[in-house]
């Protein structure tokens, strides 16, 4: 199983609430707690601010690089194949290299 930064994140938050019964004193509690909702916005900005890169394929539609059909017949093909996206659609000769290049340029950005 992978786990996505942002659930490490909060897994260290709450983990400190685990200790409050072992170490149950009320100077370990609000040391506990404070120290948890410090990082709280912390962790809510990063979640929020954190962006998944567009996909190639919603890229292509948008600049007019590959239809809708052709981005689903290139989602076909990525099922049986273990080829990436951009591979399949220049080999099928959809897009050229220097269009898949440039849309992973953008994708970067």
């Amino acid at each position: 199983m992978h786990l996505k930064t942002e659930h490490v994140l909060i897994i260290l938050l709450l983990l400190p609430f685990g200790l409050r019964g072992v170490l149950n004193t009320p100077i370990i509690d609000s040391l506990v707690i404070l120290g948890a909702l410090t990082l709280l916005p912390a962790l809510l900005l990063y979640i929020l601010q954190r962006k998944k890169p567009a996909r190639i394929g919603k890229l292509a539609i948008k600049r007019k690089l590959l239809t809708n059909d052709e981005v689903s017949q290139i989602l076909y093909c990525q099922k049986h194949c273990e080829e990436k996206f951009g591979e399949i659609a220049v080999k099928r000769q959809f897009l050229t290299p220097t269009d898949l290049n440039n849309l992973l340029m953008m994708q970067q950005m």
